[in-house]
């Protein structure tokens, strides 16, 4: 138990924790990151894939040392999560074109469920356990819509950011088994589905939004148009758009990816717009006279040269 305690894994008295000992240290979990951008004026897909590094499966840094006899102090953690590539492909950003890679990616996660072997003689078994990336790659990952009303992942309205209260109460971080919940509470969905449409909600016409409604148990005022019952249909569903991507075929039923779970941010790019937004406030507090001329021209440079500063350097001063 006090091994699980240091490695800040919460085991319930019901568990086993020799059990769970075993399953962590046969297990590696995988992680990951999509974007899609323009290389040589092309679109193009891009999956890259790593490992989590984890203390009962991989060595800590001491330990590779000694065995291997180096001095120098090895990261191993940097080392196992080096990113690969696992997907690069040409591809438009429409959602249509970019689901068209998920029965392959289907097909490459069949193949988790074979153990692999070290030279030791230990098995592993490999888990899709996270995905990262930024805003439009997640919500496209998720079932989300991209922008709009509900341009977090979380399911607040934009009106309700600055509202820090609000922005807690209205927070929604629905899992993959939450939205095909919110999905399938009417069989709207999946009969449009089965049609290929992939916009189901947003293609309705009058009649069918008022059943729709009524069936999820949602007011609306007979007076409303169709933008006015699209808005309030929308709102029910907090922006959930269709389902997880990789549920977005008839082949989701071969796999399990249970605990696979969507960010709600992307740390970096998060942490980069509060750090440049302290970095402005800074010279308005600083009191001394010569400290505050530094921050002044820190922040000055910074705009001259790439008007705010980027991730990487960011994370630097973080």
């Amino acid at each position: 138990m006090q091994f699980f305690k240091c490695l800040g894994i919460v085991v319930g008295s019901m568990d086993n924790p020799k059990e769970r000992l075993k399953d962590a240290s046969q297990s590696r979990h995988m992680v990951l990151w999509h974007d899609h951008s323009e290389i040589a004026g092309k679109s193009h897909y891009l999956f890259m894939v790593w490992f989590l590094y984890d203390p009962c499966t991989y060595y800590t840094d001491g330990e590779f040392s000694k065995m291997n006899c180096k001095e120098t102090p090895v990261n191993v953690q940097s080392v196992v999560e080096s990113p690969y590539i696992y997907l690069l492909a040409q591809s438009n950003s429409s959602v249509k074109d970019q689901l068209l890679y998920v029965p392959t990616r289907l097909e490459d996660l069949r193949e988790l469920e074979e153990k692999i072997s070290s030279k030791d003689g230990r098995t592993f078994t490999d888990k899709l356990r996270f995905f990262s990336g930024d805003s439009p790659a997640r919500q496209l990952e998720a079932g989300q819509q991209c922008g709009g009303m509900f341009p977090c992942m979380c399911g607040t309205q934009d009106i309700y950011f600055s509202d820090t209260s609000k922005y807690s109460q209205e927070g929604a971080f629905y899992s993959s088994q939450d939205r095909l919940q919110l999905l399938h509470k009417t069989k709207a969905w999946e009969d449009g589905f089965t049609k290929g449409n992939l916009a189901v909600f947003q293609t309705m016409k009058t009649e069918e939004l008022r059943n729709e409604l009524f069936h999820r148990g949602v007011a609306y005022s007979s007076a409303e148009n169709v933008s006015g019952l699209r808005r309030i249909l929308n709102v029910s569903l907090k922006g959930v758009k269709r389902p997880p991507a990789l549920l977005c075929t008839k082949l989701e039923s071969q796999i399990d990816i249970g605990s696979y779970e969507i960010s709600s941010i992307e740390p970096l790019h998060d942490l980069k717009n509060v750090i440049n937004k302290i970095l402005k406030e800074l010279p308005k507090a600083a009191k001394n006279k010569e400290l505050k001329e530094k921050l002044t021209n820190l922040v000055s440079d910074i705009e001259a040269q790439n008007r705010e500063m980027r991730e990487q350097n960011a994370g630097l001063i973080w």
